[in-house]
């Protein structure tokens, strides 16, 4: 289902979410929208924390100032530092990687969290550990490396190389100026499909989102 679209999904919304005539893809820091064809599987976008999509969209600034292809740099890549380069990481040796224990009292049943990590996985990679089996690092995505933030610098705000590379390859050839009315953005076109970038140090497009 959308795979040039798809990707532009992650964080807690694996799926594109629905909102009346459209779904929209995002990470919350990078938003596409595409008209709703009766296809696909979404997440429900009726319930009031997704209300500030409509302010996101509701004046496109899309005038094609920016050619992407003359902006973006190559990327630098750098070892991941939570797994050391090995893609791998052990869950805690305390509580396995589950983040809590299951304790009973007699009377109630309640959850303790673990203190000696908290839920994360704190070991790189280590074949002698013999532990839980490793899990791959959840920082790096299991490929031991990682892509050093590069801020590109348009109408006076920085965005990341990063996200304009993906808006690159996934179709997308011009930006708009910078709109500044609210957190500042830039709109872009792909196939027809309106998104939007938020600047960098910008929490998230729209708060909860």
């Amino acid at each position: 289902m959308f795979p040039s679209l798809m990707s532009f999904c992650g964080g807690r919304h694996d799926r594109p979410i629905k909102r009346e005539n459209f779904l929209y893809f995002t990470d919350g820091t990078i938003i596409v929208r595409h008209e709703y064809s009766g296809e696909g599987d979404f997440i429900d976008g009726s319930i009031p924390k997704f209300s500030n999509i409509d302010k996101i969209f509701s004046h496109v600034l899309y005038d094609e100032k920016y050619r992407i292809g003359d902006i973006v740099k190559d990327p630098k890549m750098t070892v991941c530092k939570m797994c050391e380069g090995t893609g791998n990481l052990m869950p805690c040796r305390e509580c396995g990687g589950d983040e809590v224990f299951f304790v009973s009292s007699g009377f109630n049943d309640y959850e303790v969290t673990c203190k000696t990590c908290k839920g994360e996985l704190i070991e790189p990679y280590n074949p002698g550990y013999g532990g839980p089996s490793p899990m791959a690092c959840g920082l790096c995505e299991g490929d031991g490396k990682l892509e050093e933030i590069i801020p590109i610098s348009i109408g006076g705000y920085n965005f990341s190389n990063k996200y304009l590379r993906k808006i690159m390859n996934s179709g997308g050839s011009y930006l708009s100026s910078v709109d500044d009315s609210g957190s500042p953005r830039i709109y872009f076109e792909i196939n027809g499909s309106v998104g939007c970038l938020a600047a960098m140090n910008i929490k998230s497009l729209g708060g909860e989102m």
